[in-house]
């Protein structure tokens, strides 16, 4: 499990970077063009499909190993998440008009919005963190999540002109969130494996 969670971690950025690149303009302007255009985005949808069953397998055999582990059900909600921002993202790509791009992109809000959360925790519970017992710390690390999704749905359509200072908190809000849940997820392997740091404990894992 440990080596699928750093394969799924980096696929994670690869598909961020690519939803990120391919923001709503690009995607209707490529959309637009004959032929060099629509064959990237249907490059990028089928990739985006592959990837969310490859996510749904993973984590559904994670979770089949060990249903009773909690490791294992974090495990199995991490990969929802993500296959539910790929699966959504292979229809955003395609998406015709700006209604149709807002659907699916509010649709992948339930994975891209709440993943870096679910990492987080997943990382906590695995590295056996002591803080991670704390009520408010669960609730702290999931925090973000409910801001950014709920902005990603309510405050964010077609047919509403979104103020400017809306935006700004929300892309630089959802940077500091996304970079700092990742740089901390990656410190916490390195610690956990280097076994440099105090607090954290090995759990003993189920390798896929």
């Amino acid at each position: 499990m440990f080596y699928s969670s750093i394969l799924l971690h980096s696929s994670a950025i690869l598909s961020g970077l690519l939803f990120r690149l391919t923001n709503d303009t690009n995607v209707l302007e490529l959309n637009k063009r004959p032929k060099e255009g629509l064959l990237l985005m249907v490059y990028l949808s089928v990739f985006s499909f592959v990837a969310a069953i490859l996510y749904f397998y993973v984590g559904f055999n994670a979770f089949k190993l060990n249903r009773k582990s909690k490791l294992c059900r974090l495990f199995f909600v991490l990969t929802l998440s993500m296959t539910i921002w790929s699966f959504a993202e292979g229809f955003l790509y395609l998406a015709k008009n700006v209604y149709e791009y807002f659907f699916w992109n509010k649709i992948a809000a339930f994975g891209w919005c709440t993943f870096e959360a679910f990492i987080l925790y997943f990382m906590l519970v695995l590295t056996g963190n002591r803080y991670i017992r704390h009520w408010y710390i669960k609730l702290l690390v999931m925090l973000p999540a409910v801001i950014s999704l709920y902005m990603v749905l309510f405050l964010f359509r077609p047919d509403l002109t979104t103020n400017y200072i809306i935006k700004a908190i929300f892309n630089i809000g959802n940077f500091i969130y996304n970079s700092t849940y990742l740089v901390l997820s990656i410190l916490m392997i390195f610690l956990w494996v280097t076994g440099l740091a105090a607090g954290f404990r090995r759990n003993k894992l189920i390798s896929l």
